[in-house]
């Protein structure tokens, strides 16, 4: 390349770069209010919703967590009405590109459908895609004023905990991007992280305890920790996790799950359906109650029909939970529509109807392993 030519380049470039610094919309960060959760409940007045953004306050930030937020709302018939009226009642514009939760109540999903609500976050160009989407068992904003243990702000506590939880494979981690896809889509029950605060010693404190589904932009009822992993184990989403199961000889034995594969394989003849999933699961032995010697065939064979019935059964349970709600957060409907396209078609629109018939037949190949530095139980000699 000349020298002339890789000259124009670099003009060209620094050009480029001097129009982009300009921005016409250029705001001082001093004018900005940094948002790092938001809550959407329902507001005292009828008809109206109330938007809590949890907003940073940088000065406060190193101050042992004292003073480092605070939480701005306003009623309004729209979240944007109600967001634009917050800055009545706050000196700075809300910021919501760093926003890590978003909390939606569990009055609001039940009584009305939620994807109105989400319209402003998801054509506005601020938030995020990949916020946590967070049901809560009661007020939204709840969330936002319990105190976090390690993080100064709560919904970056929310955050954080949402990653750890998510370890345990009985946690349905969902960003917005993903929740908004499976709200719009005909056939998919929607599906997001299940929240409450409960109280401990005198302090509140949040915890995840299971998953929230909707039908229709409604919420139709909540899984436990046994049916959301169940839900997952179909899916193909289990990462991890402890399957406690009772030991042979007496005791419990605690499995870590390092593995879990799952394969979904749908029939479809004379508009009858038929699902087989079969699931491939690996663990480590990671700590047993009991005394019964562990190097013996027959203990970890016992494990290994212990572990797959554990699974077996949460995944009957989540799969009976959607045929009596008749929401399929399983994904049965992708799966059928992959392999049978042409079939899809004349299934799609009465998918209500055939969903609960069909037939699901489940197959678990359970591996478990020794691990640690002993092979048998801590014992009297």
């Amino acid at each position: 390349m000349s020298k002339s030519r890789l000259m124009l380049q670099l003009i060209v470039i620094l050009l480029l770069s001097i129009l982009l610094t300009g921005c016409w919309d250029y705001r001082e960060l001093s004018d900005l209010a940094i948002v790092a959760g938001v809550a959407i409940d329902l507001a005292d007045e009828p008809g109206k919703v109330i938007i809590t953004s949890q907003v940073i306050k940088p000065g406060e930030f190193t101050n042992a967590g004292e003073g480092a937020y605070i939480n701005v709302g306003a009623p309004g018939y729209t979240p944007f009405e109600s967001v634009r009226f917050a800055t009545t009642e706050f000196d700075r514009r809300l910021y919501f590109s760093h926003a890590k939760v978003m909390i939606i109540s569990q009055e609001l999903a039940e009584q009305q459908d939620i994807r109105p609500f989400l319209d402003f976050f998801a054509r506005d160009v601020e938030p995020r895609d990949d916020m946590n989407v967070l049901i809560a068992a009661g007020k939204a904003k709840d969330l936002l004023e319990v105190k976090p243990n390690m993080e100064q702000v709560p919904a970056l506590g929310l955050a954080e905990l949402v990653i750890t939880c998510q370890a345990t494979g009985q946690v349905c981690v969902r960003k917005f991007s993903e929740f908004i896809q499976m709200l719009t889509n005909k056939t998919t029950a929607a599906h997001a992280t299940y929240a409450e605060v409960y109280e401990e010693k005198g302090q509140k404190k949040p915890r995840y305890v299971g998953s929230a589904v909707f039908k229709e932009g409604k919420m139709v009822g909540t899984l436990d920790k046994a049916q959301t992993r169940g839900m997952l184990f179909v899916t193909n989403r289990v990462k991890g996790g402890i399957i406690v199961v009772d030991a042979p000889g007496g005791g419990k034995a605690s499995l870590e799950i390092i593995d879990s594969r799952t394969k979904v394989t749908p029939q479809v003849k004379d508009d009858q359906i038929s699902i087989k999933i079969e699931v491939v699961i690996t663990s480590n032995l990671g700590g047993t109650t009991g005394f019964t010697d562990l190097t013996t065939p027959l203990f970890m064979a016992s494990l290994r029909r212990r572990q797959a019935a554990v699974v077996r059964s949460e995944i009957m349970q989540a799969v009976e939970q959607a045929k009596e709600w008749k929401a399929d957060f399983l994904k049965f409907n992708e799966v059928v529509y992959r392999k049978f396209p042409r079939e899809w078609k004349k299934l799609e629109p009465r998918w209500d109807e055939v969903f609960p018939n069909i037939d699901v037949q489940i197959e678990v190949k359970s591996e478990v392993r020794l691990s640690g530095l002993t092979t048998n139980p801590v014992r009297p000699l």
